[in-house]
């Protein structure tokens, strides 16, 4: 019985692939073929359109970053990445600069002011 099963499931792909051969297009000669050679001589490696001002790292981070960064910009609907990208810059921008001499005597002179 399963010889039966298996010969009319054959016979009945055998029958749609010559359906689709019959419905196959012939091929057109007029229609454009691909070249026998292409010059590669100019071509440059590296990726098609060259990003300018970013560079592609790998970095690790703790899980419940990501997550945090990818909840967030889903609600905003923006990039997990590009809101990663401006959480680094405000805290570059608000790194305070070195205490100079200047600063230090000025600040000094202050505070022993109020204590006299």
């Amino acid at each position: 019985m399963p010889w039966a099963a298996f010969w009319s499931w054959f016979i009945l792909i055998v029958m749609i692939i010559f359906a689709l051969f019959r419905l196959a297009k012939p091929l057109d000669k007029s229609e454009k073929t691909m070249k026998q050679e292409y010059d590669f001589s100019k071509g440059k490696r590296g990726p098609v359109v060259a990003q300018s001002g970013k560079t592609r790292i790998t970095i690790y981070l703790d899980n419940e970053v990501v997550d945090a960064f990818r909840t967030r910009a889903e609600s905003e609907g923006s990039g997990y990445q590009t809101m990663i990208n401006q959480a680094l810059r405000e805290y570059l921008n608000k790194q305070k600069a070195p205490i100079d001499e200047a600063t230090l005597r000025r600040v000094i002179r202050e505070e022993l002011h109020t204590v006299e």
